[in-house]
C-alpha cells in the first residue's frame, strides 16, 4: 500500500492494484472518497529476473506526410527488476530500477506581447532594448497595445524510480514486510500559469518517497492483527 502517495510505479514492480469507490470498510479511515490500493511484488522461492528498453526516435519514427520529415520524439525507457529468496521459505527480496527520458512532444500555445504601438510610447532605453530582445513582436493585434503571437516548446523529461522490498515470515502465521520506493525526475514547465513565451520555461524537480513497515498476524482462522507503519513524502521545487 502506497499510503497517501499515488506514484506512477512500474508495472513490473506491481502485483496488484484495487480501486475502491465506495462502502469503504473500518480499516480505510473516516475518507468517503475513493481509494487506490497498489501492492508491490515480492521475491519467491525461485529467483526471476527481467529487463527491458522502449526507444523511440527518428530514426524509428513514421514520416509527417505534410512536413515530409519524422517528428521530433526521443524516449528512452530502460530498466529492469529482480527477485528470489535469502533463505528459502523463510526471507525473500526484490527490487527493481527504471529510467525515462524524453526529448520533443511538445505544445504550441499563444503569448500575449505588446503591438509596435505600445512599444512606441516607451521612452526609456533599457526597456526599449528589454523588448527588442526578449519580446517579439505580435503576428495578431488584439487591441491597440496587445497582440497574440504563436508560440512552439518542446517538453523534455528526465526521471527514474526504483523499489526496494523484504520479506520474512517467522512462521506460516506470521509475516514481516518491508518496502522502500523512491521517484525522482525534473521537467520542463512552459505552461500558460508560469509563462507563454519560449525561452522563460520553468525547470521542476520533483521527488516522491514512501517507506511502509507491515506486519501481518494470524492469531486465529477467524481473528487477524495488522500492524502497518507508513511514512510518505512528496515536494515539487521550481527555481
Amino acid at each position: 500500500n502506497m499510503g497517501t502517495q499515488i506514484a506512477n510505479i512500474n508495472q513490473d514492480m506491481t502485483a496488484e492494484v484495487n480501486i475502491l469507490t465506495s462502502n469503504l470498510s473500518a480499516e480505510y479511515g473516516i475518507k468517503s472518497n475513493g481509494q487506490i490500493e497498489m501492492v508491490t511484488k515480492s521475491g519467491t522461492n525461485n529467483w526471476h529476473g527481467q529487463a527491458y528498453e522502449y526507444l523511440q526516435n527518428n530514426f524509428f519514427n513514421a514520416t509527417n506526410p505534410v512536413s515530409g520529415t519524422a517528428t521530433r520524439i526521443d524516449e528512452n525507457n530502460y530498466g529492469f527488476s529482480m527477485g528470489g529468496p535469502v533463505q528459502r521459505d523463510k526471507t525473500f527480496l526484490f527490487g527493481g530500477w527504471q529510467q525515462n527520458k524524453t526529448i520533443g512532444g511538445g505544445f504550441s500555445d499563444l503569448a500575449l506581447v505588446p503591438t509596435q504601438a505600445a512599444r512606441n510610447t516607451v521612452t526609456d532605453p533599457t526597456v526599449i532594448q528589454l523588448l527588442n530582445t526578449y519580446l517579439p513582436l505580435p503576428t495578431t493585434d488584439v487591441n491597440s497595445d496587445v497582440g497574440t503571437i504563436t508560440q512552439n516548446f518542446s517538453s523534455p523529461t528526465n526521471n527514474y524510480q526504483f523499489l526496494l522490498r523484504g520479506d520474512h515470515n517467522f512462521s506460516s502465521n506470521n509475516r514481516l514486510s518491508l518496502r522502500y520506493f523512491q521517484g525522482t525526475g525534473t521537467l520542463v514547465l512552459p505552461f500558460p500559469q508560469f509563462n507563454s513565451l519560449a525561452g522563460f520555461d520553468a525547470d521542476l524537480h520533483y521527488e516522491a518517497r514512501n517507506a511502509n513497515i507491515t506486519d501481518v498476524w494470524t492469531i486465529a482462522p477467524t481473528v487477524v492483527n495488522q500492524f502497518r507503519f507508513a511514512y510518505s513524502r512528496s515536494l515539487g521545487l521550481l527555481p
